[in-house]
C-alpha cells in the first residue's frame, strides 16, 4: 500500500490494480506458509501419539505466531 501511495501515476491516480495484485500474492504466500506449518505440526503431534481432535486451536495459533516470528 505504501509503495502504491508513494508512486502515483502521472495523472495523479494510484495503481490500485498493481497494489491489489501484490496484496493477493502476499496473502497467497502467507496462506501456503501457514498450511505447511499446520501440516508439519499435525505430523509432530501424530508422531507423539496425540489425538489432533483434542488440540486446543488457540494454542496452535499462539505456537504458530511464536515459530513464525522467531524464524522471520
Amino acid at each position: 500500500m505504501s509503495e502504491m501511495l508513494d508512486n502515483p501515476a502521472d495523472n495523479g491516480l494510484y495503481s490500485t490494480t498493481d497494489a491489489m495484485d501484490a496484496l493477493e500474492a502476499l496473502i497467497d504466500q502467507k496462506r501456503a506458509e501457514t498450511l505447511g506449518w499446520m501440516y508439519a505440526e499435525a505430523c509432530i503431534l501424530l508422531d507423539k501419539g496425540q489425538d489432533l481432535r483434542e488440540v486446543d486451536v488457540p494454542s496452535l495459533s499462539e505456537k504458530h505466531h511464536r515459530d513464525v516470528t522467531c524464524t522471520s
